[in-house]
């Protein structure tokens, strides 16, 4: 099994652990986080370049319907890996407007809108409660859609007819 999606302590109040840790602890040839932000990348590139384990670097940022807007809005974490390095500098750059003084809100955030930007170097996972509406549902060989304990049926069954 490949896990895409850990969090590790640069995830604050988030964190599975340790990047050192989460590391270890997965056996395989590859193993990818999902931090709320991009600090944890290059500790966990050298990490995983000393067990010889190949990493997946993604990010979480919340999408909101309108980041320019000041007001609350409900966000959905949705998450973003890296296909290579291009897709990297992508998602680098989704972090940055993220984090911009425009789209700072309380939290990191980004519009929907701007998921039509992305290339087809980023894989994007839909996150756990996405205004389905929203969605570029243009871009189906890099969307993809999370599905949990915790998910509704109806949205299997939403992904399905979508071919998601």
């Amino acid at each position: 099994m490949l896990n895409l999606k850990t969090r590790t302590e640069y995830s604050f109040r988030k964190a599975y652990g340790p990047i050192q840790k989460v590391v270890e602890c997965f056996e395989g040839k590859a193993v990818g986080i999902c931090d709320t932000g991009t600090w944890g990348h290059v500790a966990f590139s050298k990490h995983c370049k000393k067990s010889g384990i190949k990493p997946v670097f993604g990010v979480e940022i919340s999408v909101v319907l309108d980041a320019n807007d000041r007001s609350k809005q409900a966000g959905n974490p949705m998450s973003f890996l890296a296909c290579n390095n291009d897709g990297l500098a992508e998602i680098y750059e989704l972090v940055s407007r993220s984090t911009s003084k425009e789209n700072f809100y309380y939290y990191p955030r980004i519009s929907y809108s701007d998921l039509f930007d992305v290339s087809e170097n980023v894989i994007m996972l839909s996150g756990s409660h996405p205004d389905w509406s929203m969605l570029p549902l243009t871009k189906k060989h890099n969307l993809y859609v999370e599905l949990g304990p915790m998910s509704s049926p109806k949205s299997a069954e939403w992904a399905a007819q979508k071919g998601l």
